[in-house]
């Protein structure tokens, strides 16, 4: 028989937290979950603690996310289902939304739960609020939003680079 989530439960249960409903689905069968073909951004992401590693594929097109997909041959279910619904998410984003997706998962695993004004943007990412119940798998659902923001960190070395080039005029 299975019983339905309590937050308030507490006792413990990882199987009875994570792995049904959304992070189940996800985790068994990810979406997004190939090398993405003409990706203008590839970035490794590992984890020392839990030994996941995952790549991150964007194809960006002025300034927006056309395309997201990972790979990995060593990532738990938790890690591939936050990969799978952030790559979802992405997709169709603005760099800025994807900065400001990424700031409020990253609020809502620090916090136990998302604030009022984040749940819309964070949609169905808000399942991962069950994570303040098994603090031991947080750094597995974190692995795919800090390879992320390597990405948006090599972005952002990458358009200061080009801004402080300057063509030598031939005289």
């Amino acid at each position: 028989m299975s019983m339905p989530f309590d937050s308030q439960a507490g006792d413990g249960n990882e199987t009875v937290i994570l792995y049904r409903g959304e992070i189940a689905r996800y985790g068994r069968q990810p979406h997004n979950l190939e090398v993405l073909e003409g990706a203008t951004v590839e970035v490794n992401g590992d984890s020392p603690i839990c030994g996941d590693h995952m790549s991150l594929y964007l194809d960006l097109s002025r300034g927006e996310v056309r395309r997201a997909s990972f790979m990995t041959s060593a990532c738990c279910a938790v890690c591939k289902a936050s990969a799978s619904m952030m790559t979802d998410a992405l997709t169709g984003k603005s760099i800025d939304d994807v900065h400001l997706l990424k700031q409020a998962f990253h609020q809502m695993i620090e916090n136990g739960e998302a604030p009022v004004l984040d749940r819309k943007r964070l949609g169905q990412l808000t399942v991962f609020e069950r994570l303040r119940d098994v603090p031991s798998r947080v750094e597995c659902a974190l692995l795919p939003w800090t390879t992320l923001e390597a990405a948006l960190n090599s972005l952002t070395l990458s358009a200061s680079l080009n801004a402080t080039v300057v063509p030598v005029a031939s005289k």
